[in-house]
């Protein structure tokens, strides 16, 4: 099952972010720019700084908010 993971980062002073897709549970900032630079080929690697990645979470497959908060659409 392939994972997905929003890479939010610093380009020649422009935050940007972008998402990538890994079989991996986790990244490292260092995985998810190789990653990053393989979609994006004017990327490369080193270029960006404060680089954080966040697991993106499917909506549907983990419904722990509680029912109160939900929206008769959303069930």
């Amino acid at each position: 099952m392939s994972n997905r993971f929003l890479v939010s980062y610093i380009l020649n002073n422009d935050p940007k972010s972008s998402e990538v897709s890994s079989d991996q549970e986790s990244l490292t900032p260092g995985e998810a720019m190789a990653l990053l630079s393989k979609q994006d080929s004017s990327l490369e690697t080193g270029q960006a700084t404060d680089v954080r990645v966040q697991k993106v979470l499917d909506r549907d497959a983990d419904r722990n908010e509680p029912g109160h908060n939900l929206q008769h659409g959303d069930l």
